[in-house]
């Protein structure tokens, strides 16, 4: 096998003090690199075996202990069989999203220390982020969801190609869905669904056409008494922004823990496909074959890489993504939504987003983030330090919002057209050196951004007419220096 010569693999390693020892001094710049050789690692939660009971109102906790391994977290993933049980109503159903992840709150750190990665409201920020930060290509490929998608019969998980999400089809009958195909809805166990109508779908998202419903997972029960099973495939690369998307080989040395709160089941329902029924919250169901998929990389670079975590040590620039959020109240109007640069957060700031989204997360609302005909804010207009980043307030209904925003995110799936921005309706400023959003996984790892010194400042973005039932969530990336060692990780610089 042909080497390939990789800058930057590793970053140049520095003089760092550590209570424990000091880091040597090792100067590389590029390291020979063979095409990495994965071998996947199947890990169990540390308790509650394969299963995780879920309840209607309360967050359930999943915990794997990842080995200490060089691995490629970007490549693994989480798999899991979800039941939904049966319903007396004929052509009733819960629809869930499956363009955000069901998880409550996420964290990655040793058994012992500050975690790596810390994120909180999970389901609204990757709702976004997936579809802003991945390329199309890895965001069609991702996998998703597999279920029960024929219609009159069922497939087995075998045959089921995943749910791939951003069709602009209008679904006028059950004759037109094709499990073989996207869709902005997968059907599961769908017997009997007749005339399933544009005004049906409406429903799931509270606006008028299919195209504008991207990648919803209808579930539950079309023919009365029946029920199905849905796997469900969640991948690391989903959560951008953080170290577990970093499509690189690391090797943390030593075990590391990833806790997973998923959200209560209030939170996964959607709405209901029967107009006449409203949603319901499901009774408590038991997820059966939790896994979690590690790539080892048993390359030669991968024993180097875990070589050097176990001895002399490794540095290199991660992501760190932080949460704010703006709960706004009161009659709408113009409202500023506020986050605080603190110095020492990071190295440097990546990119801020800011997201609108209902303040009632459950059933129908959770997770919504349409601003279809500027519902939920008219305009926004971002300030740093007191100044404003815009000469004048970006508006929904004159396009300036989405040219500004359209080169920012012109390669990814959020770009497609207006209509999904509108959907999944975000602002982003960017103050890393990456032209196109494709670019921001990759970019994470370079030195580039904002630099916040001195003291606190002000970073708010001012809203018009932000509808009174609307939370603002401000999720904001920045670098940091993460210093591997055999006595333990510690962030340089912060």
């Amino acid at each position: 096998m042909s080497n390939i010569q990789v800058p930057n693999l590793a970053v140049q390693m520095s003089s760092v003090s550590l209570r424990e020892e000091d880091a040597t001094a090792i100067n590389y710049d590029q390291i020979s690199y063979k095409a990495p050789v994965y071998k996947m690692r199947q890990v169990p939660q540390i308790s509650g075996g394969t299963n995780v009971v879920l309840s209607a109102n309360s967050v359930s906790q999943s915990i794997w202990n990842c080995p200490d391994m060089t691995s490629n977290f970007s490549e693994g993933y989480i798999v899991f069989d979800a039941p939904c049980a049966g319903n007396a109503t004929l052509n009733f159903g819960n629809v869930f999203h499956t363009d955000f992840i069901p998880i409550d709150s996420l964290k990655f750190k040793p058994t012992s220390g500050n975690p790596v990665v810390d994120i909180t409201s999970v389901q609204q920020y990757t709702k976004v982020s997936q579809a802003m930060a991945l390329s199309m290509t890895d965001y069609l490929s991702r996998g998703g969801v597999f279920g029960d998608t024929a219609i009159g019969a069922s497939l087995p998980v075998s045959e089921c190609t995943g749910c791939q999400p951003f069709s602009t089809q209008v679904l006028q009958d059950d004759s037109e869905i094709d499990a073989k195909k996207p869709s902005a809805a997968y059907i599961v166990n769908a017997t009997g669904l007749v005339n399933r109508d544009v005004t049906n779908i409406s429903n799931i998202s509270g606006v008028t056409n299919d195209e504008k419903t991207p990648q919803r997972l209808v579930a539950g029960t079309f023919t009365a008494g029946s029920a199905t099973t849905i796997r469900y495939k969640i991948p690391l690369s989903a959560f951008t922004g953080t170290a577990l998307a970093i499509n690189r080989s690391i090797c943390y040395g030593q075990v590391m823990q990833l806790t997973v709160n998923w959200a209560p089941l209030t939170n996964w329902g959607f709405a209901s496909l029967n107009t006449a029924a409203a949603p319901v919250s499901l009774a408590p169901i038991t997820l059966t074959n939790v896994y979690l998929y590690l790539p080892e990389d048993i390359s030669e670079t991968g024993e180097y890489i875990k070589g050097l975590a176990h001895t002399s040590g490794l540095q290199l620039n991660v992501p760190y993504l932080d949460c704010s959020i703006y709960n706004g109240t009161g009659a709408a109007g113009t409202q500023s939504a506020t986050y605080l640069l603190t110095p020492g957060m990071g190295n440097l700031l990546k990119r801020v987003m800011f997201l609108a989204s209902n303040n009632t997360q459950t059933l129908h609302l959770t997770a919504n983030l349409d601003n279809v005909n500027a519902s939920r804010f008219a305009s926004i207009q971002t300030y740093y330090d007191a100044k404003p980043l815009q000469d004048f307030a970006l508006a929904v209904a004159d396009s300036t919002l989405w040219q500004n925003m359209q080169p920012k995110i012109k390669n990814t799936p959020s770009c497609i057209d207006k209509r999904n921005y509108e959907i999944n309706c975000f602002y982003m400023d960017n103050f890393s050196d990456a032209d196109s959003s494709v670019d921001f996984p990759e970019n994470d790892l370079k030195v580039s951004g904002l630099t916040v010194a001195g003291a606190q400042k002000s970073y708010y973005a001012k809203y018009t007419t932000l509808a009174a039932n609307s939370n603002v969530y401000i999720y904001a990336v920045w670098s940091r220096t993460l210093v591997i060692k055999p006595t333990g990780l510690a962030w340089v610089g912060i």
